[in-house]
């Protein structure tokens, strides 16, 4: 998640659901209630779609 820019000491990655990512898009958009500052963004990714497939799973 490094390269999202998502923390790992806050609640965001626990929290993190599949409907928080589109794979269409390449897209993280975790809602702002589960985010530090509450504000909703938007974190692209690029080459570990495959990763997140398998966290999913």
């Amino acid at each position: 998640m490094f390269k999202t820019g998502v923390q790992i000491n806050t609640n965001t990655l626990v929290q993190l659901e599949e409907g928080h990512i589109d794979f269409n898009s390449k897209v993280v958009n975790p809602e702002g209630s589960i985010m530090k500052n509450h504000q909703q963004i938007k974190l692209p990714f690029d080459d570990f779609q495959k990763l997140l497939v398998v966290l999913i799973k």
